[in-house]
């Protein structure tokens, strides 16, 4: 999708929250409870561009996996290396080196298998690859979706995908497990596969996918349903910034809903939020999302190890990190960017 495809509020908010995930990790938790919520908007969104690309061209699966592949590794590779020497050199410091924790971590990052059911978290205390769990499953539901509605788009759209996500949503919500607790879904051992992470993933992808196809078919684009749904969208941000920075208790259910309507909102393109956040700014910091993702935890580590040293205001070396995580990013997406040219001459 290029620049003038863009939607403004949707760009804006991709970096909104991420700057929630990014405040997260900083300082745990940094009187955060609940902003990793934030995850939820991406997976959402990422069902939603899913299907948007399965009506757009209907690929098959293997330039499908290609072309996801080749979005997502260049970063996630980039991220991965210093990440990994990192923790070799916190674990070697705090005499806990393990090579064999060490390769097995690394094999399951660099697969894209982690966290999918069949690696769990590493054991090491402390751990700059933390948010690239997100990469694997993101990539591994991507392929298990498109597939589906490659196979049958009715009977996924209208059977499967809906009672996959009522059914897993239901389970953990009944179960007392939380997609935001202090660990993270992604990291409760015990369970069977598919219920981690990677099940997480896949409902909320499945979400994301319905919101497309009912759009699709002309839905909510009456003026009175426009109405509504920019109001809610309102209402919705509001509660979900209090929720993410002020309320210990878990309200995911109710938060849950309130993502949905806000992406549901921000990809209508005549929205209030589309409209109100026009710009090339947000455009720009929007695209480099990503790559804030990944490289955030590697920016964190050096803007800690930097606070030992000068430990000036807590709020100065947020300020600090948040605008370090930006330049990396801005510095791997440019990089990247004239390589994917040379190589394409």
């Amino acid at each position: 999708m290029n620049e003038s495809q863009k939607l403004p509020g949707v760009e804006f908010f991709r970096f909104y929250f991420i700057l929630w995930i990014c405040l997260f990790h900083i300082w745990t938790p940094f009187d955060t409870p609940h902003a990793n919520f934030a995850v939820e908007f991406f997976f959402i969104l990422s069902g939603y561009f899913l299907y948007r690309s399965f009506s757009r061209k209907k690929a098959d699966i293997v330039p499908y996996i290609a072309s996801r592949w080749k979005r997502l590794y260049p970063v996630f590779l980039v991220a991965l290396i210093p990440a990994v020497i990192i923790n070799i050199v916190i674990a070697h410091s705090e005499n806990c080196l393990n090579i064999t924790t060490i390769l097995t971590d690394f094999i399951a990052q660099a697969s894209l298998l982690f966290e999918t059911g069949l690696f769990h978290s590493p054991t090491l205390v402390v751990n700059a690859t933390t948010p690239l769990w997100y990469v694997g499953v993101l990539f591994i539901a991507s392929i298990i979706l498109y597939a589906s509605l490659h196979f049958n788009k009715d009977f996924s759209l209208k059977l499967a995908f809906p009672l996959f996500s009522i059914g897993f949503l239901t389970f953990i919500f009944t179960k007392g497990l939380h997609l935001t607790d202090q660990f993270g879904l992604e990291t409760i051992e015990g369970l069977p596969f598919l219920l981690p992470a990677l099940g997480r993933g896949l409902a909320e992808m499945c979400i994301g996918i319905l919101i497309a196809a009912i759009l699709e078919k002309g839905c909510l684009h009456s003026e009175k349903s426009l109405l509504a749904l920019n109001i809610l969208s309102v209402v919705a941000v509001i509660l979900l910034t209090v929720y993410a920075f002020f309320i210990d208790e878990f309200y995911e259910e109710a938060m849950l809903v309130m993502m949905t309507l806000l992406v549901a909102t921000l990809t209508i393109p005549s929205s209030w939020f589309n409209r109100l956040f026009e710009g090339k700014i947000w455009i720009h910091l929007g695209s480099i999302t990503y790559e804030m993702l990944c490289l955030h935890m590697i920016s964190r580590y050096i803007i800690n190890g930097l606070y030992t040293h000068f430990p000036v205001h807590r709020n100065l070396w947020i300020v600090a990190y948040i605008l370090l995580t930006i330049l990396m990013a801005e510095f791997v997406h440019w990089g990247l960017g004239l390589l994917s040219k040379r190589f394409a001459k």
